[in-house]
């Protein structure tokens, strides 16, 4: 929700800034990729967000795998070459690591519980942890992922 509100045209959008519907959204998602998995065995690859944006190489190299490839070095020259730096002329060079979690420090507690409120099915089902108040918010020690099954 933190990246959605840099962007003004998402307030005025359900399906874009409210939480609630957002988080229906995922739920939804879930649902559909636990029976595409089960109709379609060892055909659907379910990743989140934040394990690509933590690890693109380990991750990269796994879909890679599923998809039947072998490492293919010029996808690995373009992930070093965009996910370690920024570039103020280009939105896709980012340090990628440091974007998943920026919430944490730039979002209020309070907005930070409100949309935990309005979440707290799809978090649970996709692996999202709760922030139980402020000082958990902004300590180091808070990974706000689990690891989760579909």
């Amino acid at each position: 929700m933190y990246s959605r509100s840099k962007y003004p045209h998402c307030a005025t959008k359900p399906d874009c800034g409210d939480p609630k519907r957002v988080c229906q959204d995922m739920f939804s998602d879930y649902m559909a990729a636990s029976l595409l998995l089960q109709q379609y065995p060892g055909r659907i690859i379910v990743i989140r967000y934040e394990e690509l944006a933590m690890e693109p190489y380990e991750v990269s190299t796994r879909i890679l795998k599923f998809l039947g490839h072998s490492a293919i070095e010029p996808i690995y020259e373009y992930l070093n070459h965009h996910t370690n730096k920024t570039d103020s002329l280009s939105d896709t060079y980012r340090v990628s690591s440091e974007v998943p979690f920026k919430w944490k420090n730039s979002m209020s507690f309070e907005a930070v519980h409100e949309i935990q409120e309005a979440c707290k099915l799809a978090m649970n089902k996709w692996g999202y942890k709760m922030a139980l108040n402020g000082t958990h918010l902004r300590s180091k020690d808070f990974y706000p992922l689990y690891d989760y099954t579909i």
